[in-house]
């Protein structure tokens, strides 16, 4: 939600905490106690586009070039493969596989938005389905894929940064992920930069993670937001893998975090949202609540000599803050918690 001047902050600007490497570009206000707002304004967001291309399953035909409205393209895909810096229209409506995201070249900055028609442009959902992954691009280097208003349904969302880029998500929702993350973002490319912002964004059903780091190459960073999201009955093949909501793997490269106002609950343990690999992250206003399938559940989890910093945030589960042996942090403030276990270090700070 971009800040409204008209409402008075409660608190702000609010600055990093000491120790946190990542000065975000966007200030951060607490609009009122414990609430959280910012003032990124989402259009904005968006890569300079030099061409519309219009997308719809109905009456389309992928003969089309699609740059006028009356003869869209009929699939996905073949609208982002001709992409050359485009802003791509799709009509709200249904996908399945043969007119989703696949066989994508490198990307060029690229927008894409769903809507209700051509005419009124209005947001609305557009549901993709597939068996074998949802996004599966490589973006060009250091250019912008944008995405808004879709759903991403069965398969698995994953985006591949193989160069310096930056991958913006905007009212989507990954459900039902068949056999990863709901959302994944992979690289195994050494040295490249990425930026990943998720707003309003939500992850259901994924069979381990929700959103999910899978692995940066050595000397790679992450800048990774979670504004205002929704993470949920995630991680249910927790018997065989670590199952959080939020499970970010560092590997060899440097991730930093925010997750502003968001609320992960009714996962699969043991942890809802873990931090693992070295991360940094720095959460404000974030919920954490009813961990399923075990007994020492915990709601939010920091290891490998990481440090994760809660501001206000809310947890309610059997452990409600862990570390572990290698020497994870977790620094409060005006946050309450139950218990606590591991062998690193649980302390408060002062923002």
């Amino acid at each position: 939600m971009p800040y409204n001047k008209a409402l008075r902050a409660y608190k702000g600007p609010i600055s990093p905490p000491v120790g946190f490497s990542w000065t975000p570009s966007f200030t951060i206000y607490e609009s009122r106690p414990g609430v959280f707002s910012t003032n990124i304004v989402e259009r904005s967001l968006r890569p300079s586009t030099t061409a519309i291309v219009y997308v719809d399953v109905a009456t389309g035909s992928d003969a089309n070039t699609g740059l006028v409205k009356t003869l869209p393209k009929k699939s996905i895909w073949s609208a982002i493969n001709r992409s050359q810096n485009d802003l791509i229209y799709v009509k709200t409506g249904v996908y399945t596989q043969n007119f989703s995201w696949f066989a994508l070249t490198p990307l060029q900055d690229c927008v894409i938005v769903g809507v209700d028609n051509f005419d009124d442009l209005n947001p609305a959902p557009v549901t993709t389905t597939t068996n074998v992954g949802n996004i599966n691009g490589k973006l060009s280097v250091n250019k912008v894929l944008q995405v808004e208003n879709f759903i991403f349904l069965n398969g698995f969302g994953r985006c591949f940064l193989m160069q310096n880029g930056s991958a913006n998500f905007i009212n989507c929702e990954f459900q039902t992920s068949q056999t990863l993350e709901a959302f994944g973002l992979a690289s195994t490319t050494a040295g490249i930069n990425h930026t990943v912002q998720f707003i309003r964004c939500k992850c259901v059903n994924g069979y381990n993670d929700g959103f999910c780091l899978t692995t940066i190459a050595a000397g790679s960073t992450c800048k990774w937001l979670e504004l205002n999201c929704i993470s949920t009955l995630n991680g249910k093949a927790a018997g065989t893998h670590q199952g959080s909501t939020t499970h970010k793997v560092a590997g060899n490269g440097a991730i930093s975090v925010i997750r502003i106002n968001g609320v992960y609950y009714n996962n699969y343990g043991p942890q809802n949202i873990a931090d693992v690999g070295g991360v940094e992250s720095w959460n404000l206003g974030v919920t954490s609540h009813t961990i399923n399938g075990s007994a020492s559940s915990t709601g939010f989890y920091c290891g490998d000599a990481g440090t994760m910093w809660l501001h206000s945030c809310q947890p309610y589960a059997t452990v409600d803050l862990q570390t572990d042996a290698a020497g994870g942090t977790i620094k409060t403030y005006n946050t309450k918690y139950k218990t606590s276990s591991g062998a690193g270090t649980i302390t408060t700070y002062t923002p």
